[in-house]
């Protein structure tokens, strides 16, 4: 008795995607295959007359760690001057400033003879009342040649050696031969053991408040 040896026509898959099933000849036996891919056909399997074909696709893997820092860049170049800026507003108004000096003068007196060790003064004002109104805030004298107030080269005092020992704001008391405590509304002088003869004395005063 002759046997017959079924020859198997080979199989051709068709996979197109997750769940499709694909057709082939229908006289193989059951068989099954592997691949290392998801996605890939795993198993082979005959019912009836059609070949399936089961697609597996894997899961996602998980995340991967961040990579490191990349360096740091080059500076970039410097960026062109912006245009001025609005005019901003006026500011306010600073506080008053403290009260100047008023009443400015300058008050003289001339001594004819003024001998050694003799004492000159001339007050703010010859009114004494309206003198304590007022403060010297600077003075000195001129030693002058009689009447002709002398400046040339020719003046005695140049050569005679006379000279001052005090120059000071103050106004003296004549019973004491000294200056009167707490004021200063006028000048002094004292000159020293030569004498001045004719001089002449400058106070420059100023209101006191």
């Amino acid at each position: 008795m002759h046997k017959f040896r079924t020859i198997a026509a080979a199989a051709v898959i068709g996979v197109t995607s997750l769940g499709v099933v694909s057709t082939a000849s229908a006289h193989e036996k059951t068989k099954s295959t592997k691949f290392d891919s998801p996605g890939k056909c795993v198993k082979l399997t005959k019912k009836g007359n059609k070949t399936r074909c089961r697609i597996v696709v894997g899961r996602p893997g998980a995340n991967g760690k961040d990579g490191a820092n990349g360096s740091n860049g080059v500076n970039g170049s410097n960026g062109v001057n912006g245009a001025p800026g609005a005019k901003g507003n006026d500011g306010a108004n600073g506080k008053d400033g403290l009260n100047g000096v008023s009443g400015y003068k300058v008050a003289t007196w001339d001594y004819d003879n003024a001998g050694p060790g003799g004492i000159a003064t001339v007050p703010c004002d010859t009114n004494e009342a309206a003198s304590k109104k007022m403060v010297a805030v600077g003075g000195g004298f001129y030693i002058r040649n009689g009447t002709n107030p002398d400046m040339s080269s020719n003046a005695p005092s140049l050569s005679n050696g006379a000279g001052v020992v005090v120059s000071m704001p103050g106004r003296m008391d004549w019973s004491t031969n000294s200056p009167k405590p707490g004021r200063n509304d006028g000048w002094i002088v004292r000159f020293n053991d030569k004498g001045a003869g004719a001089v002449t004395l400058y106070a420059i005063c100023v209101n006191a408040a």
